[in-house]
């Protein structure tokens, strides 16, 4: 089993561009913030450390993701877009879609709340899963 730590970086980079995107106040940004009651402090000084330390944390898990997603996608032997995406869709709705589910049922969290999560990953792994594809081993 061969995985592209570049390719890996890469795709971690790019789920972190989707995640900044799909949560600005331009996309889902406030009404996620309404329905998750998230604020953020009003020093900015704090506020610029809470998103830094968000970030790298952030940053963190999406490198973990997109090695076990390189692990599947190799396993698979997937070597184009199609495929790629496909794994990538299988093990978000296997694993992602379910545990976020289990906040709307055991947390009450809202519905909606899945739909701007669940969508930004759906998209964040099908990104990843193409890319992870067609980069070379």
């Amino acid at each position: 089993m061969e995985v592209n730590l570049l390719a890996v970086l890469v795709a971690a980079i790019v789920s972190m561009m989707i995640g900044s995107m799909w949560y600005s106040p331009l996309l889902f940004g406030k009404i996620w913030m309404k329905l998750s009651g998230v604020s953020f402090p009003k020093s900015k000084k704090k506020q610029q450390q809470m998103m830094l330390t968000a970030y790298g944390l952030g940053l963190l898990s999406s490198l973990v993701t997109a090695y076990f997603l390189a692990h599947f996608i190799s396993v698979m032997d997937a070597d184009s877009a199609g495929a790629g995406a496909q794994i990538a869709f299988w093990a978000w709705l296997g694993f992602v879609l379910t545990t976020q589910f289990g906040a709307v049922i055991w947390e009450q969290r809202s519905y909606k709340l899945l739909l701007i999560g669940g969508s930004n990953m759906l998209v964040s792994f099908l990104a990843m899963g193409v890319i992870l594809a067609v980069w070379p081993a």
